[in-house]
């Protein structure tokens, strides 16, 4: 394959042959984690307009920098280097050609054992960040919503399908700052991100106190604990609570594959 399919002779708009993947949460989650987001949008690009290689062509370069919103190639070059780094792409440099990787060869490669994945298309890669979070909140909330199915089998009582999937749980930001090893401005920033994009849907838990805005400081000296984490907006003193998340995003589950 010498470069992308394009729509027409003249124009940079790629024909996408993988328009429907189901992405590893693990491998979104691994991503986020050591911040090899930009890097792994251009490998779903690459994974999506292709066959599994290319020889990248200048018309290409300006087709990738147009749908990766890039201001210059060195920003493609770079994300490259970074992927033949990581094992992601094969690169023959004497035939100028590129191998992408399947995903479940990235999986055996990494050790990611678990199977839940996230069914992405191609209009995902506009909010790629956002989207890789939300996958990661879909895969909380997964647990959290299996951990209370297994609360109530322990106790002997049938579950009430007290957890469906339209429910909103609880997810601490600070639980997300552990899994994801980023920092609570990243989350708070990614969260919105997401919520804006139609990924995941929030409802606030945060509550109006009863005391005065000028009183808030004089409550902090006496009792940090309790009000140590309270802020004024406007005429109003509020407690943060933790927000309940809803994902909206489709979850499915990839093969087993066995790691090298």
């Amino acid at each position: 394959m010498t470069g992308f399919n394009y729509a027409d002779e003249h124009s940079l708009q790629i024909k996408h042959k993988n328009q429907y993947l189901k992405l590893p949460v693990e491998l979104c989650i691994y991503a986020l984690q050591n911040k090899l987001l930009k890097p792994f949008r251009l490998y779903i690009l690459l994974l999506s307009a292709t066959q599994g290689n290319i020889a990248i062509t200048e018309k290409d370069m300006e087709a990738i920098a147009l749908a990766l919103n890039y201001k210059s190639q060195k920003s493609i070059n770079n994300n490259l280097k970074k992927l033949i780094s990581l094992g992601w792409i094969g690169h023959d440099k004497k035939r100028k050609k590129y191998w992408i990787r399947g995903l479940d060869e990235l999986r055996k490669r990494l050790k990611l054992k678990k199977r839940r994945s996230v069914d992405f298309t191609i209009e995902y890669l506009d909010n790629f960040d956002a989207f890789c979070f939300a996958a990661a909140i879909g895969k909380e909330w997964k647990y959290q919503k299996w951990r209370g199915i297994s609360a109530w089998d322990l106790r002997g009582q049938a579950y009430p399908n007290l957890l469906r999937p339209s429910d909103y749980l609880p997810i601490a930001g600070n639980d997300l700052v552990k899994i994801l090893k980023i920092s609570k401005s990243s989350v708070s920033r990614y969260k919105k991100h997401a919520q804006g994009a139609g990924y995941i849907d929030i409802k606030s838990s945060n509550r109006t106190v009863k005391i005065r805005p000028d009183e808030l400081r004089s409550f902090k000296s006496h009792d940090n604990e309790t009000y140590g984490k309270m802020y004024v907006v406007g005429d109003t003193v509020v407690e943060p609570g933790i927000d309940k998340i809803k994902p909206l995003l489709t979850y499915s589950r990839r093969k087993k594959v066995k790691p090298y």
